[in-house]
């Protein structure tokens, strides 16, 4: 993959990009949009998903939008319809996250469906787990035109996955892309407690035989965790790092964060909040922000695998937001690399931010 560093032009969904023949406009799009696009920073290309669940069993719409100086111009996209693997309506699979590599989009078809009647006129629950639909992937090239470019991979068993840490094409064989997030195969009620939170899970694709190979991270049997975030120019490179928040003894709150190695597949450090869960709250998810700015002679190269070379990925700070038990809400600020559990700071918003908010960063020249 080449080193240079991420385009610093146009946003994606600029107006000026979204008239391109190249990418569709936002005028163009038909569905909600899923919580989770993915924004590849190498190539200025935004990844994302349209999903509308319905009796029939929900269409989901895929597309890329393109920057400016993007060289996807060269590969006119237009977005395409499909329909995810699992059983027939009225089951209407839940598909909240994606994510991508250079060369590919991956969908996953998680055994969390939406309940019909929706919420049982507003009286039941949203969501349901369906021990009886086996999970699967889909990988899909980047400028696919129809559902049928689209590569399926099925396990024979359930699992629950709502968000991914990250995905990339293996350096030493582009045939296999591996795809890192924390996991669960249990029955679970979200709305009940955030017991169902999962382990961290290597999952390998290997496209031309369709078949997957799966590792547990150390230590990921004593730790439930969610929210899994790695450094956003890194998203579908390689990324040794991924920061997630950790669930606590109490099964209603979380206790920590957590900071992991995706290359050795381990637990590197914890943020523990203490025993008494009920001072801290709820913990929301952790945002990954460089100490320094990337310029044309600084910045963390993206797509290089070696070890060595990533040295530097974790200098910054990890913010993120506690929600506290007289409503209050706090963002703190904790230095990514040392991972010590002393924050730098903490401020306290004038708002109250809901549990599950999810965020970006960006810098000044960004916006």
């Amino acid at each position: 993959s080449s080193s240079s560093s991420p385009s610093s032009s146009a946003s994606p969904l600029s107006s000026s990009s979204s008239s391109s023949s190249s990418s569709p406009s936002l005028e163009q799009w038909e569905y909600p949009m899923v919580a989770h696009p993915k924004l590849d920073a190498k190539h200025n290309q935004l990844m994302t998903a349209g999903y509308m669940p319905s009796p029939l069993g929900g269409l989901i719409q895929y597309g890329v939008f393109t920057g400016d100086d993007s060289d996807a111009k060269k590969t006119p996209h237009k977005p395409f319809q499909f329909r995810m693997p699992g059983p027939l309506p009225p089951a209407i699979p839940f598909m909240h996250d994606m994510a991508i590599t250079e060369h590919y989009t991956i969908f996953v078809d998680s055994s969390m469906e939406f309940a019909m009647p929706f919420g049982e006129g507003g009286t039941g629950p949203i969501l349901k787990y369906n021990s009886a639909r086996n999970f699967s992937f889909g990988v899909v090239p980047r400028f696919a035109t129809s559902e049928k470019d689209i590569m399926w991979f099925h396990l024979d068993h359930p699992m629950v996955c709502n968000h991914i840490a990250n995905a990339w094409e293996d350096p030493n064989d582009p045939d296999t892309i591996i795809f890192h997030a924390p996991v669960t195969y249990e029955a679970i009620d979200i709305f009940e407690h955030v017991g169902y939170w999962g382990k961290m899970t290597e999952f390998r694709l290997h496209l031309p035989t369709r078949t997957i190979t799966k590792h547990q991270f150390d230590d990921a049997s004593s730790i439930s965790t969610e929210f899994p975030r790695v450094r956003d120019t890194l998203i579908g490179y390689p990324s040794r790092y991924a920061y997630t928040v950790r669930h606590g003894a109490q099964r209603t709150n979380i206790s920590g964060l957590a900071k992991w190695d995706l290359y050795d597949r381990k637990l590197v450090a914890e943020i523990d909040f203490g025993p008494n869960e009920s001072t801290v709250g709820l913990v929301g998810e952790p945002q990954f922000v460089p100490r320094r700015t990337p310029r044309a002679d600084h910045h963390v190269d993206v797509g290089k695998a070696e070890k060595d070379e990533a040295e530097d990925e974790d200098d910054g700070y990890v913010l993120t937001t506690t929600m506290r038990p007289d409503h209050s809400t706090w963002l703190c600020i904790y230095d990514a690399k040392t991972f010590s559990s002393e924050p730098l700071a903490c401020v306290r918003a004038r708002e109250r931010f809901p549990f599950g908010l999810h965020g970006a960063w960006r810098n000044l020249e960004d916006l």
